[in-house]
């Protein structure tokens, strides 16, 4: 599943456990005449600790020139998380951009 943050206008959303999707978050708005250079990629649940290795797939998390594209996984039922993307773009400036969630057991 993709998901393209100009056209999902309401975030924070929910997640099973077992979603996996990644998000196509297009900066070029933010960005004026930079691109972007250079990205981290982290995330922390609810209670402040690290849960990058749980909710990202790092290898999968690319980015263009505008565009940010973090590998979401959906987490630890129960749980919120907050993925931080540290952005250093051309001119060196550097903007934080985020995406929170809820992991939930979907009933069957």
């Amino acid at each position: 599943m993709s998901i393209n943050c100009i056209t999902v206008g309401v975030i924070p959303f929910e997640l099973s456990p077992d979603d996996k999707f990644r998000v196509d978050f297009d900066i070029s708005a933010w960005l004026d005449t930079v691109t972007i250079a250079s990205v981290t990629w982290t995330a922390i649940d609810e209670f402040g600790t690290d849960a990058t290795a749980t909710v990202l797939t790092a290898l999968s998390c690319t980015f263009t020139d505008t565009v940010l594209k973090p590998s979401i996984l959906g987490g630890v039922s129960n749980r919120s998380y907050t993925v931080k993307m540290k952005m250093t773009a051309s001119d060196a400036s550097i903007k934080n951009f985020y995406i929170k969630w809820s992991c939930r057991e979907v009933a069957s």
